[in-house]
């Protein structure tokens, strides 16, 4: 299955996805940012922090 959650800005988006995939055996969680000039947040493992260790987690430039 595939599932793309959107809304606004700080609006409880990853917290819906991630009660929606829970208990799911297989997830590719992928975390974008604004720009180019958006710098992630220190320590690359930032993203998978408090989500299970069976997640796949990427980075990617948000489209818009």
């Amino acid at each position: 299955m595939l599932t793309l959650v959107t809304g606004g800005a700080r609006s409880g988006k990853s917290r819906h996805a991630e009660a929606l995939i829970a208990d799911a055996p297989q997830v590719l969680y992928i975390a974008t940012r604004k720009s180019l000039t958006t710098r992630w947040p220190q320590g690359s493992s930032i993203i998978a922090t408090g989500r299970p260790a069976h997640w796949a987690h990427r980075r990617a430039l948000a489209a818009a």
